[in-house]
C-alpha cells in the first residue's frame, strides 16, 4: 500500500466584518464546519508489532455502546457482529496528543457519514495538529462506516487522551480490528489477534 503522507487540519476562527446600524464594523466569530476527510484521511500501513501484552477488557459502558449497525462487517460473512470482545491499551506518549485536535478528527470523521471497505492490514488514518487518528484491518477484509469510527475515537479519547497517553482499541472477535490515537508523527501499531 502507497503511503500518501500525513495531511493536516488547520482549524480557526475566521473574522467576518458586518457594519451594526449605526455603520460600525463589528468582527464576528464564524465556526468553520468540520473538515472533509480527504482533507485529513491517508491510508497507511501500520508499522510497529505489538504483542497485546498490555489490553485490558473495554469498560462494559464502552463495549455496549460501540456494538451498532456500523459496527465492522466480516465481507466473508454478512452477518453483524452482536457480541464482541473488545480491548484497550494505552501508551505514554511524551508529548501526547491534545485532547482538542483528536476532537477535531472525531468531528470531522462522524460529519463525513461515509462507508469504508479496508483490506487486511491497511489502516485510514485521520491527522489533525498533534493528533493522528488510525483505523485497521487486522485479519482479513472488513466493511465499516465513519459513525463506528468515531464512536471508538471517542473512547480512546475518554480512555487514554484525556489522561494525557496515546491509546488503541482491539477488536479481537472477526471482524478484527484496532483504532485509536497517538502523537501525529508516530507509527501505528499493531496486534497479532489473527486465530
Amino acid at each position: 500500500m502507497k503511503f500518501l503522507g500525513p495531511l493536516t487540519l488547520a482549524i480557526g476562527l475566521v473574522a467576518a466584518v458586518s457594519p451594526n446600524s449605526q455603520g460600525v464594523s463589528r468582527k464576528k466569530a464564524r465556526i468553520p464546519s468540520p473538515a472533509t476527510l480527504g482533507e485529513i484521511m491517508t491510508m497507511v500501513e501500520p508499522t510497529i508489532l505489538r504483542d497485546g501484552s498490555g489490553l485490558a477488557s473495554l469498560p462494559k459502558s464502552l463495549a455496549n455502546r460501540a456494538v451498532s449497525d456500523a459496527t465492522p462487517v466480516s465481507l466473508e460473512s454478512t452477518k453483524r457482529q452482536l457480541s464482541k470482545q473488545d480491548f484497550y491499551e494505552c501508551q505514554s506518549s511524551n508529548p501526547p496528543p491534545q485532547p482538542t485536535d483528536c476532537n477535531a478528527i472525531i468531528n470531522s470523521v462522524r460529519a463525513s457519514k461515509q462507508d469504508f471497505i479496508l483490506n487486511e492490514g491497511t489502516c485510514l488514518a485521520f491527522s489533525s495538529g498533534t493528533c493522528t487518528g488510525y483505523f485497521c484491518s487486522l485479519c482479513g477484509q472488513l466493511a465499516t462506516h465513519t459513525d463506528f469510527i468515531a464512536s471508538q475515537f471517542e473512547s480512546v479519547q475518554g480512555l487514554c487522551v484525556e489522561g494525557g497517553q496515546a491509546g488503541t482499541i482491539v477488536g479481537e472477535d472477526a471482524p478484527q480490528y484496532e483504532t485509536g490515537f497517538l502523537r501525529a508523527g508516530s507509527g501505528v501499531p499493531t496486534y497479532d489477534v489473527c486465530k
